[in-house]
């Protein structure tokens, strides 16, 4: 069954390898990761990728001897110091992208097309998506095992397309795969790899031209209603860099085989609910607070980075598994069994049902929201994932750079200008309860331009042509909504 799979999953030698992984996620900060076409990272991760299969040792060596340093930067996140744009850990923005793109749709569409001096923009809309995904964290993880399928996806449009000249889909996704790599110079297969995914999703705009023409699609937008790239989308890198792809790959093909990759997705981005400080609060594209539950989760990352250090807490766990893998009931039916059906209820239970005629729904209030990090250096030991249960090599793991150890050297801001422009028409209809803090808040957006900070002004973080766009704090001590709500509350 799937709990007995995925107790052997955690029981590969390479899951061993998360650990180290988080621990550098946790450990390091960069407010926006960009790689360049023609960077030196670039080059060594591609020829990896093309002479490695994902989820090997192999892979995950050459990778990490990437100069991974030169897109992720050294700097540590301070954690003696509050929660900010600029002060988060690469994990927490990790946790963050998976909560914004869970359950998250992409309806790939033409946006502007334009022949000489004719506008087909009209015409081409008519003909409506191209494509259709309907949970972008669940598609971005079938990537590691290959189980993405364009022709999956297609919209019904390009299907009837596809039934008039007598072939199944397949034709026609090869010929959208071709069109994208060589109108928009940016590679895209018939069945998508992970790498192909991080790349797709880290570009500002999809835009062709030639010397007659003009065609742009869609980028897609995420959860609060900001570009995806503007939310953490380059964060792909980190975990690509740090070789927690190739780490996870176990986990995920066990998730993936059993059709629940979006319960895995489901569950990464349920920690983020929990993660920020209680004095901080996100806020979407119209300046109302995401449906978080601050718990500051943020506070336990230096326990947790010495946890995952100083222990082998993954293979334990995989040690742990392997043990009830044999144990049995009093009615002769196995705990794994009884177990995977208790989960199997927590994660296919009916969602609650919404509150009653009685229930007081309070207005929001301003809340905020923070920045990023990535991982070290490589095991010695090269070989494939075994396919029989086989306990993790402790002395593979002396082989990983503690990130402690590791220099912090400041990098380079990027740029920020052209502010993008506010939205405040899109109204949202979460309800927010104020806490009994009297500690001032903090609100956090995800856009705008930097300006320097005075009472009652609003900063703003985008990303122009540096194409990060981080997110936008206002310093000011608004006056309560005429409600229930008494808290003295400022927003950043």
């Amino acid at each position: 069954g799937f709990l007995s799979d995925l107790l052997m999953a955690i029981d590969e030698p390479i899951v061993a390898k998360i650990a180290p992984c988080l621990a550098e996620l946790a450990t390091r900060k960069k407010e926006f990761i960009k790689v360049a076409q023609d960077s030196a990272y670039e080059a060594c991760f591609q020829t990896c990728a093309a002479t490695y299969p994902i989820g090997t040792f192999e892979r995950m060596e050459c990778i990490r001897a990437c100069p991974i340093d030169d897109i992720l930067g050294t700097d540590k996140a301070d954690h003696s110091k509050p929660e900010s744009l600029e002060n988060r850990s690469l994990m927490q923005r990790v946790t963050h992208l998976m909560w914004e793109t869970s359950e998250t749709p992409y309806q790939v569409a033409i946006e502007q097309l334009q022949v000489g001096e004719v506008d087909l923009t009209s015409v081409a809309k008519g003909f409506g998506t191209i494509m259709s995904f309907d949970n972008l964290a669940e598609a971005y993880l079938l990537t590691f095992t290959g189980d993405l399928h364009l022709i999956d996806h297609l919209s019904d449009t390009f299907i009837s397309l596809s039934g008039l000249i007598g072939d199944d889909g397949s034709t026609v996704a090869e010929l959208l795969s071709h069109l994208v790599q060589n109108m928009f110079n940016l590679t895209l297969s018939v069945n998508p790899k992970t790498s192909e995914v991080t790349r797709l999703f880290n570009r500002a705009e999809l835009i062709t031209q030639g010397s007659n023409y003009r065609m742009e699609l869609n980028t897609a937008n995420c959860r609060s209603g900001y570009k995806c790239r503007q939310v953490n989308a380059d964060t792909l890198f980190a975990i690509e860099a740090v070789g927690l792809v190739d780490a996870l790959y176990p986990i995920v093909k066990v998730f993936n085989d059993h059709g629940m990759t979006k319960h895995l997705a489901r569950i990464v981005s349920i920690v983020f609910e929990y993660y920020t400080t209680k004095d901080v609060t996100y806020l979407d594209i119209s300046g109302d607070p995401l449906p978080l539950t601050p718990s500051d989760f943020r506070s336990l990352e230096p326990v947790l980075i010495r946890a995952l250090e100083e222990t082998n807490i993954v293979a334990n766990v995989g040690d742990f598994g392997d043990a009830l893998l044999n144990v049995q009931l009093a009615d002769g039916t196995k705990l794994t069994d009884r177990f995977e059906k208790f989960v199997s209820y927590i994660l296919t239970a009916a969602k609650p049902r919404p509150p009653t005629a009685s229930a007081t729904s309070l207005p929001p209030s301003p809340q905020p929201i923070s920045t990023s990090t990535a991982c070290a250096s490589s095991p010695t030991t090269s070989t494939n994932i075994p396919k029989s249960k086989t306990n993790s090599p402790t002395a593979s793991n002396a082989s990983w750079t503690s990130p402690s150890a590791r220099a912090s050297t400041k990098t380079d801001p990027c740029p920020l200008k052209n502010p993008p422009a506010s939205n405040s028409s899109q109204a949202s209809s979460n309800s927010y309860t104020p806490s009994t803090s009297t500690k001032p808040r903090t609100a956090l957006a995800t856009h705008g331009s930097r300006t320097t900070p005075s009472r009652n002004s609003s900063i703003s973080y985008p990303a122009a042509s540096c194409t990060p766009i981080s997110d936008s704090l206002t310093t000011s001590t608004p006056t309560p909504p005429a409600s229930n709500i008494s808290e003295n509350s400022s927003s950043i």
